[in-house]
């Protein structure tokens, strides 16, 4: 019995952690700033992890990505880690490496 209590209590808690991470959302308008969905042309998803806050950006016409790559800071100011960055038929346009808010390398 004791032990089925202890199960049932471990899977509760790992159930609810993996549920608990901060995600925000975004809409932008062409000259990135924020606006409401209706008049948006891009929406950007930004999760909280261990590491930062990874942020996806997508084109709204196309469905697909414009940029993803992780940021140190919730204000997207300090990138940390590799950039990529797409057009908007989803063709890869540019990479980017960053340490700290650096880039580094080419």
């Amino acid at each position: 019995m004791l032990t089925k209590l202890f199960l049932l209590t471990v899977c509760t808690l790992f159930f609810t952690s993996s549920f608990s991470q901060k995600k925000i959302e975004h809409y932008y308008n062409y000259y990135w700033r924020e606006s409401p969905p209706d008049d948006a042309r891009f929406y950007s998803l930004e999760v909280k992890t261990d590491s930062g806050w990874y942020k996806t950006d997508y084109y709204i016409s196309t469905k697909k990505l414009q940029m993803v790559g992780l940021y140190e800071d919730q204000d997207d100011v300090i990138r940390n880690g590799t950039f990529y960055w797409f057009y908007s038929n989803g063709v890869l346009a540019s990479t980017g490496k960053y340490k700290h808010g650096k880039k580094t390398g080419l």
